[in-house]
């Protein structure tokens, strides 16, 4: 029975066949040489699933998609013009993501059980990311809690990191990343890259916006310059929604003019002086106001020396004397200088310190000055040999005594470097930077011992 509804089946099929197939006449029993192979194809790609028989003879070859027929023979039975055979084997071009799945070759033969092998066909597709919400778009307000979303598709599955922009650091995993007492910091434009190994990896943002009140920062806390100079005073403002600046001297607010303007650039806020006068040397605030709350800074302008620079270079002359040398920046010419200096402590018994000795100098005999910059020297003597000492020094002009510099240590050594006639001509402190002169004779040098460092 089974070999007439075979033959009329072939027969309207119009294969061809050869008579014997009919009554089920067989020398041997086809076998299937290919075993069951995964193939793993990009979407878009070619594939060519294999099926090698022995012995077919009049049997008839299909090709299945699970329950669906799609080959009989050299028979299309499915109308796809992306199939064709090749031989036994199917091929399909154009693959898309609905190609995948099993695929059976299968031979009817005269047992219970068909002769076959199935493959499996996985469509690689690459990666796809799509932000939620899809605008890109969050808000989100200081101290709140905020979770994003980046849905991503493709075969495999693919692994999804995040990044902020202009940085190289991960800063999440996974679709959904939540972002707990969120701060300022917290803002930017967040980038959710999704990878599977197929193709190029897609990209999708984020842009956080967090809502604060001001915050306002200051570049310097003091910025020194001289009169008749100009002063820059810079106040770094973070604020969103946008803050509206404003300055203030005292509690006088401040107006530009031909001599005072402001200038924005970005975050920072700057308020530009003129031809500083002397009454200016004062305290300046900036304040930032928007509808969430203010904040402010202040910034003082000051007419005194900053710190001096002592050099590292420190001239040995011989005798146990040495010349320190130092820069200070001051706009007003120097008046003093006060320099400190004592061993440092042993290190066989480091909680002993030795007392500071205090040496004033005057400023106009000792400095050479080149603009703001003042270049002075002074001669240390008497110093012990393979000695470590430490060095302070602070200047003074017409506005104050400035900050005392850092300390710098110098270790002194045991043998005499330079003649003795040249160390005879450093006779006195007095002729260090010019001849000496009856007002360089009134020259005060205070020396004394104190416990303690001095802090100004």
């Amino acid at each position: 029975m089974k070999t007439f509804i075979l033959s009329c089946i072939l027969s309207q099929l119009n294969l061809g066949l050869p008579a014997s197939i009919l009554d089920g006449t067989t020398s041997l029993m086809p076998r299937i040489q290919t075993s069951e192979k995964l193939y793993k194809v990009q979407m878009g790609g070619k594939v060519s699933l294999e099926c090698s028989v022995a012995d077919l003879g009049n049997m008839v070859l299909m090709w299945k998609q699970g329950p669906r027929v799609l080959t009989a023979g050299n028979m299309l039975v499915r109308r796809d013009k992306r199939l064709k055979l090749e031989g036994n084997n199917l091929v399909i071009s154009e693959l898309e993501a609905e190609d995948g799945g099993e695929y059976d070759c299968e031979i009817e033969a005269d047992g219970d059980m068909p002769i076959s092998v199935t493959h499996r066909l996985d469509i690689l597709i690459p990666p796809r990311v799509v932000s939620e919400p899809a605008d890109g778009n969050v808000v989100v307000k200081k101290g709140s809690s905020v979770t994003i979303k980046c849905l991503a598709s493709g075969n495999p599955r693919p692994e999804v990191t995040w990044s902020k922009v202009n940085e190289v650091d991960v800063v999440g995993r996974g679709e959904i990343m939540e972002l707990t007492q969120v701060t300022r910091h917290h803002e930017g434009v967040y980038q959710c890259t999704a990878g599977n190994g197929v193709g190029n990896k897609a990209v999708s943002q984020i842009h956080l916006r967090v809502l604060h009140k001001p915050e306002v920062t200051t570049d310097e806390a003091v910025v020194y310059t001289g009169v008749g100079h100009q002063a820059i005073l810079v106040c770094n403002v973070h604020s969103s929604p946008e803050a509206e600046v404003v300055w203030y001297r005292g509690t006088l607010l401040l107006e530009t003019d031909n001599r005072m303007y402001r200038e924005v650039v970005g975050t920072r806020h700057s308020l530009v002086l003129h031809h500083v006068r002397e009454e200016e040397f004062t305290t300046y605030r900036c304040q930032a106001t928007n509808s969430l709350g203010s904040d402010s800074a202040t910034v003082s302008i000051s007419g005194k020396p900053i710190a001096p620079n002592i050099e590292r270079r420190i001239e040995e002359l011989g005798g146990g004397s040495y010349r320190i040398s130092w820069i200070t920046d001051s706009y007003a010419s120097i008046e003093q200088y006060r320099l400190l200096y004592r061993k440092s402590p042993n290190e066989s018994n480091p909680t002993h310190s030795y007392a500071w000795t205090s040496v004033v100098i005057p400023g106009p005999q000792h400095t050479v000055q080149e603009s703001y910059k003042n270049k002075a020297s002074f001669i240390l003597t008497q110093l012990e040999e393979e000695v470590e000492y430490q060095v302070q020094v602070q200047a003074k002009n017409a506005f104050g005594w400035g900050k005392v510099s850092e300390q710098f240590n110098f270790q002194t050594s045991s043998a005499e470097t330079m003649p003795v006639e040249s160390l005879r001509k450093e006779y006195s402190i007095y002729n260090i930077n010019s001849a000496p002169s009856k007002g360089s004779s009134c020259l005060l040098v205070a020396v004394f011992a104190l416990a303690y460092p001095l802090r100004w």
